[in-house]
C-alpha cells in the first residue's frame, strides 16, 4: 500500500502543475503578470476556500456538531475545494520557480534571516517530528502553506500597497456575503450558541470560513488592515468597516475581542508617541492611560484564565463551560511532549483515530499555540517557533510609517490569540490559522523588500494621522 504514496503525489503534483498553468495564463497581462498572480494566489486562497463551503451546504447544529457536519456536506463542496487547492499549489510552483531566484537577490540580510527562520519553523521543524516522533509519519499538506507563502513574497512586483488593497478585497467579499447568508441560509453560517454574550443574539457566526474562532479574527484583520490603510473611496471604506465589526462581534471569539482591543490601544499610542512634539508634556500622561489601559485588560484576561484552568480541570465534555475543556486537552498534549521531549509525538497527534483513542473526538488540535508545537514537534518544534516569531518581531521593529504600525498591532494580535488556538499552525493551507498567519509573514518580508524611507501610504492629506483617518 506505501509503495502507491509516491505514485499518487506524483500524479497530484502533476494536475495541480496542469491546473496552475491555465490559471497563469489567464493573468498573462503585460507588466501586471506579477502583481495579479498574486491577487490569484489571494483568491484562490480565501475565495475557493468560502466557495467549497457554500457549495458543501452544511448544516451547523448544536449537537454533536461535527459530526452532523459530516453528514450534511454534500461532495461538491469537498471536489470544489480539492480543485482549487490543487490550482494553488499549480499556481504557486509555477510562480515561486519563476520568482525565487530573484527574490534572493532583492532582500538584505535581515530579508533572508526572515525566510531561514519561517523554512526552519514550517519545513524542517515537522519535517523532523514527521521522521523521528513518537508516532513518524510525514503529511504532505503540512508543505503546502509554506509554499504558498514562499510564492507570494517571490513576486518581483508585488509591494505592501498591493498586496492589502487585494487582502481588503477579497476579505470583504467573503465576510459581506457571509453577512448576507444569514438571512437567506442560516443554518449554513451560524451556530446555536447555549452560553452566549450578545442578549437576543443566541448565536455564533460562523460565516464561509471552518469555524467562528476563524471568523473572528479574519474580520478583524479586514477591520485593522481599513484603519491603518484607509482606501480613498468613503463609501466602500465604511461599508468594510461596518462589515468587519459586525462580523467580528457575532463571532464572539473572546479571544480575538482581548487581543484586539490589546492591539488597538497598542496602535493609538503609538500614533501618540509618534506625531505628538517630544516637548509636550502631555505625551507623557497619555502614553501612561493607554499602558494602563493594556496591563489592564491583560490582567482581567489573566484572571480569567487562571479560573478556567483551575474549574475545567477535569472537564472533557465539548463546549463545557469557559474555554471548552482546553486544560484537559493541554495536559495530553504536554503528556506527549514529556514522552519524547526532542521531537514530540509527530504531525498525526490530533488525527481523527488518536482523538477517538484518547475519547476526545472535540479536540481538533491543542487550542494553544505553546501545547500544539511541544505535543506535536517537541523541543525542535518550539525553538524554531521562538527564532521565527522573533525574526517577524525584529521585522516589524525595522519597518516603517504605517507598515510598521499594522506589524506590530497584528504581531500582538496573533500572539495573545495563540494563548488558547494554534494561530501559526500550517495543517490546512486553505484554514483559517494559515489565514490569519499569512499577512504577518509577507507583510514582514515586503517591508524589507522596500526601499527604506519608502512609505506607499502616506499622501499630502495624510501625514498627521493614518489611524482612523477619514
Amino acid at each position: 500500500m506505501y509503495f502507491m504514496l509516491p505514485i499518487v503525489i506524483i500524479v497530484e503534483i502533476v494536475f495541480a502543475l496542469i491546473l496552475g498553468f491555465f490559471a497563469v495564463r489567464v493573468i498573462q497581462l503585460a507588466n501586471s503578470a506579477d502583481r495579479r498572480s498574486a491577487f490569484l494566489i489571494l483568491s484562490l486562497l480565501i475565495l475557493g476556500s468560502a466557495m467549497s463551503i457554500f457549495i458543501s451546504g452544511r448544516v451547523l447544529v448544536s449537537e454533536a456538531l461535527f459530526s452532523s457536519l459530516e453528514q450534511t456536506t454534500s461532495m461538491y463542496g469537498e471536489l470544489f475545494g480539492r480543485a482549487s487547492n490543487y490550482a494553488l499549489i499549480g499556481v504557486s510552483l509555477i510562480v515561486l520557480a519563476k520568482n525565487f531566484h530573484l527574490t534572493y537577490k532583492n532582500i538584505d540580510i535581515y530579508g533572508k534571516f526572515i525566510f531561514c527562520a519561517f523554512f526552519l519553523y514550517s519545513i524542517f521543524s515537522p519535517l523532523m517530528a514527521g521522521l523521528f516522533g513518537t508516532q513518524p509519519r510525514l503529511i504532505f499538506s503540512f508543505f503546502v502553506a509554506p509554499l504558498v507563502f514562499s510564492a507570494l513574497v517571490s513576486l518581483g512586483g508585488l509591494d505592501t500597497k498591493y498586496f492589502i488593497e487585494k487582502l481588503k478585497l477579497t476579505l470583504g467579499v467573503v465576510i459581506g456575503f457571509s453577512l448576507g447568508l444569514i438571512a437567506v441560509f442560516p443554518s449554513l453560517v451560524i451556530e446555536p450558541y447555549g452560553i452566549s454574550h450578545i442578549p437576543g443574539f443566541p448565536y455564533r457566526f460562523w460565516g464561509l470560513t471552518l469555524h467562528a474562532n476563524s471568523m473572528g479574527p479574519l474580520a478583524f484583520l479586514l477591520l485593522f488592515s481599513e484603519l491603518i490603510f484607509p482606501g480613498k473611496n468613503k463609501f466602500v471604506r465604511y461599508m468594510l468597516l461596518v462589515t468587519a465589526v459586525m462580523a467580528f462581534v457575532l463571532a464572539q471569539s473572546k479571544t480575538a475581542w482581548v487581543a484586539g482591543m490589546v492591539a488597538l490601544a497598542v496602535i493609538v499610542s503609538m500614533e501618540k508617541m509618534d506625531f505628538q512634539n517630544k516637548e509636550n508634556g502631555g505625551r507623557a500622561i497619555v502614553n501612561l492611560l493607554f499602558a494602563m489601559v493594556v496591563v489592564s485588560i491583560l490582567i482581567w484576561f489573566g484572571i480569567q484564565y487562571l479560573d478556567s484552568m483551575q474549574r475545567l480541570f477535569g472537564a472533557k465534555e465539548f463546549g463545557g463551560g469557559d474555554f471548552s475543556g482546553r486544560p484537559i486537552i493541554w495536559k495530553l498534549a504536554f503528556s506527549e511532549w514529556m514522552s519524547n521531549i526532542i521531537f514530540g509525538y509527530g504531525p498525526f497527534i490530533w488525527t481523527p483515530e488518536y482523538r477517538i483513542a484518547h475519547n476526545m473526538n472535540f479536540a481538533f488540535h491543542a487550542h494553544s499555540q505553546f501545547f500544539q508545537i511541544i505535543g506535536e514537534s517537541g523541543a525542535i518544534g518550539l525553538v524554531s517557533l521562538l527564532i521565527y516569531i522573533g525574526a517577524l518581531f525584529f521585522a516589524s521593529v525595522r519597518a516603517s510609517g504605517p507598515v510598521k504600525r499594522f506589524l506590530i498591532g497584528y504581531l500582538i494580535f496573533v500572539l495573545i490569540r495563540s494563548i488558547s488556538e494554534p494561530t501559526f499552525r500550517m495543517l490546512n493551507p486553505t484554514g483559517g490559522d494559515v489565514l490569519i498567519h499569512l499577512p504577518l509573514f509577507v507583510m514582514a518580508v515586503l517591508s524589507l523588500k522596500e526601499l527604506p524611507g519608502g512609505n506607499y501610504f502616506y499622501t499630502k492629506n495624510n501625514t498627521n494621522n493614518i489611524l482612523f483617518n477619514r
